[in-house]
C-alpha cells in the first residue's frame, strides 16, 4: 500500500467516524428536542392542574412549615419527659429520651414507603398496631398481637422503656405527655379545615380529569406531587393526633410510642412533601 492509498484509507475512516458521530449527535438532539416539546405540551395541557396545586401549596406552605416545627418540639418534649421518670440506676450510656426517639423513628421507618400513596384510613389502621403492644406479653414473640413488621432493635427499645418506668409514675408521665403534645394537637385541629378545603378542590379537579382525553398520570412529575400533597392533607385531616385520649388515668408506654411514631411519620411526610413541591415541574 503506497502513501496515497494509506492517506485515502485514513480519510475514509475519519469520514465514517465523523458521519457516525454526526448521526448520534443528531439523534440525541432530536430526542432531547422531542422530550422538551413533550414537556411543554404537557405543561400547557395540564396548566390548570399546575396552577391549582401551586395555589393550594402556597396557601398552606407556611402553616405546614409551622406544623413541622410543632411536631418536632412535641416529640422532643415527650422524650425529655421519659428521662424525668427513669428509675434505672445504670443507664448504660443511653438516656430514655434517646431510646424513645429511636423507637418512634424506627417504627415510622417501617411505614415510610407507604406514606405518600396509601390512604389515611389504611395508615391509621397500620400504625394502630403499635398501640396494642402488650407489655405483659413476651416482646420477643413477634405474633400478630405485637406486629411482625417491627425490627429487633425496636423490640429492644420497647423492652427498655417498659422496664425503666415505674408503674407508680405512669400517671405523672401521662400528664407530662399531654402537656408536651397539646400544642401540636391543637395546631393540627386548626389546620384540619383549611386542609379539607384544599383537598376538596384538588379532588374536584382530579374528578374533572377523568372525563378529559389526557389523563393526569401521563404527566408523571405533576401527578406524583399532586397525589403526594393530597395524601398529606388527608393524613392531617384524619390524624389521631387530633384526638389524644385525655379522660383516662394514664397511657401505656406503647400508646405513647404510638403517638410519638405518628408525630415522626407526619413530620416526615410533611417535610418531604414540602421539599418536593418547592421544586419546579
Amino acid at each position: 500500500m503506497n502513501n496515497f492509498q494509506l492517506i485515502s484509507l485514513i480519510l475514509s475512516i475519519g469520514a465514517i467516524g465523523i458521519s457516525v458521530y454526526s448521526f448520534r449527535e443528531t439523534h440525541r438532539l432530536n430526542k432531547e428536542k422531542k422530550y422538551l416539546a413533550t414537556r411543554q405540551a404537557l405543561s400547557e395541557q395540564f396548566k390548570p392542574y399546575i396552577n391549582l396545586l401551586h395555589v393550594e401549596y402556597t396557601a398552606l406552605r407556611e402553616r405546614l412549615s409551622g406544623l413541622s416545627s410543632e411536631l418536632c418540639d412535641a416529640k422532643t418534649a415527650i422524650a425529655e419527659a421519659f428521662d424525668r421518670y427513669d428509675h434505672r440506676h445504670n443507664r448504660c450510656g443511653r438516656y430514655l429520651r434517646h431510646i424513645y426517639v429511636d423507637a418512634c423513628e424506627r417504627a415510622s421507618a417501617e411505614f415510610e414507603s407507604e406514606l405518600s400513596w396509601q390512604t389515611a384510613q389504611f395508615l391509621n389502621n397500620r400504625f394502630y398496631q403499635l398501640k396494642r403492644i402488650d407489655p405483659s406479653l413476651d416482646l420477643d414473640d413477634k405474633s400478630d398481637s405485637i406486629s411482625p413488621v417491627l425490627a429487633d432493635d425496636f423490640i429492644e427499645n420497647m423492652k427498655t422503656l417498659h422496664m425503666s418506668i415505674d408503674n407508680n409514675d405512669l400517671e405523672m408521665l401521662y400528664s407530662d405527655f399531654l402537656d408536651a403534645s397539646s400544642r401540636a394537637s391543637v395546631y393540627m385541629n386548626e389546620m384540619a379545615e383549611p386542609c379539607k378545603i384544599s383537598l376538596n378542590r384538588l379532588e374536584e379537579m382530579e374528578e374533572k380529569n377523568s372525563i378529559e382525553v389526557f389523563k393526569l398520570f401521563e404527566y408523571q412529575d405533576l401527578y406524583l406531587k399532586y397525589i403526594r400533597f393530597k395524601r398529606l392533607l388527608d393524613f392531617i385531616i384524619e390524624s389521631r393526633l387530633r384526638r389524644i385520649e385525655t379522660s383516662i388515668p394514664y397511657l401505656p408506654i406503647s400508646a405513647m410510642v404510638y403517638y410519638g411514631t405518628l408525630l415522626e411519620a407526619t413530620n416526615e411526610l410533611c417535610t418531604s412533601t414540602l421539599f418536593r413541591l418547592s421544586k419546579k415541574y
